[in-house]
């Protein structure tokens, strides 16, 4: 029994291995990341592969008909089916079947303490090596993005230490941290991050309370999910009537271009809104070069998967995000991987983010921080 646990904990540090590898591949230097990038897909299937034949009684499962398990079986099935009948790529595949499962995981793996702190570490360095010299070879959005999400790890270390240690300079810290990132944030003129900054940071300084209200709770589910949606949209709509105006401290335009993206690949999803347009679509956008970028998360799984799939997705993010109210509301390390979790959700209203790799593998791991929190807090 015991040699059993210690066989499925190394399995789960190789999973993590791999995560880490891939973060170190792709953040350290442009050179790697150009080399890396291809790859990250894989490497996350690998990592979440490992887990779920680890962790998930797939079997027994199977038998007992669990609904969660054959409906992400379905969504795969059905973006199997895309690739093939609208000639999507096999990248595409792996980006919506690493979604779904690392979803349909998010509530059901739970690691370690020394696992998680390993993890948020690695954040840290991050950080630290990305804010002391900034990488502009990486172009201003990417930058952000990056900062943003070794932020919100920086912060969950610091938090982690809270816990422990029980030290008042942490505090301080964290706040510190924040401003740093803030300021390289808007230095670079990164308005996806800036706005997921402003989200993460609003979440964690509010009370832990506030989010036993139900109904609030919902309308911030709702707009960081659907209203991924309606902004692009709204983003439409105004070009449309000529509506713009300049970003407080961006030394931006509001409208940045997306505009004619969404309003293309719009008409495009319109023709085919069951099977999506796949991920071979060609852009007559100009500027695009034929090239294909939805520039948002859950925009990209509609358009570039169908309906079917997206409410699939939309159905396992919503029951995650409702699973970790509760735990969220009790305990200050949750709530600041909640916060995490909006903030990239929010961000990507703007970029594929969240559901791409390495970054889908953090978002993942917000998941996993949140689920061991509520495990100590069941031992207690």
């Amino acid at each position: 029994m015991l040699a059993n646990m210690r066989k499925r904990e190394y399995i789960d540090w190789a999973s993590l291995l791999i995560t880490i590898t891939f973060l170190f591949l792709c953040f350290i230097n442009h050179d790697n990341y150009e080399k890396a990038i291809p790859y990250a897909s894989l490497g996350a299937f690998a990592s979440l592969g490992l887990l779920f034949f680890n962790k998930i009684p797939f079997l027994s499962l199977l038998k007992k008909k669990d609904k969660e398990l054959w409906l992400m079986i379905v969504a795969d099935g059905l973006a199997l089916f895309n690739l093939l009948y609208v000639n999507s790529g096999l990248g595409a595949f792996f980006t919506i079947g690493n979604l779904l499962l690392l979803l349909y995981m998010a509530d059901k793996v739970e690691m370690t303490e020394a696992q998680m702190r390993t993890f948020c570490a690695i954040g840290v360095f991050f950080f630290l090596l990305w804010t002391l010299e900034i990488k502009w070879d990486y172009g201003s959005n990417q930058t952000g993005l990056v900062i943003l999400t070794m932020l919100i790890l920086t912060v969950l270390y610091l938090d982690m230490l809270k816990e422990k240690y029980k030290c008042f300079i942490l505090f301080p810290a964290q706040v510190l941290a924040m401003v740093f990132g803030y300021v390289w944030i808007v230095w670079l003129r990164a308005r996806c991050a800036w706005v997921g900054l402003l989200v993460f940071a609003v979440l964690f300084f509010v009370p832990r309370g506030i989010f036993k209200k139900k109904g609030l709770y919902k309308l911030l589910l709702l707009f960081s999910t659907i209203g991924a949606i309606l902004f692009a949209a709204a983003y439409i709509v105004m070009s449309g009537l000529g509506v713009d105006f300049y970003m407080p401290f961006m030394y931006k335009r509001f409208l940045s271009g997306r505009e004619l993206i969404w309003f293309e690949l719009a008409g495009a999803y319109l023709r085919n809104s069951l099977t999506g347009i796949g991920s071979s679509y060609e852009m007559k956008v100009y500027y695009m070069e034929g090239g294909l970028e939805v520039h948002n998360g859950l925009l990209d799984i509609l358009i570039i998967h169908g309906t079917v799939c997206f409410c699939l997705v939309i159905y396992f993010l919503w029951r995650r995000l409702r699973g970790i109210r509760e735990v969220a509301s009790q305990n200050k390390l949750a709530k600041t991987a909640m916060a995490g979790i909006f903030s990239m959700l929010v961000a990507s209203f703007f970029e594929n983010y969240f559901i791409v790799a390495p970054y889908s593998m953090i978002f993942f791991y917000l998941f996993l921080i949140i689920n061991w929190k509520r495990g100590t807090m069941n031992n207690e």
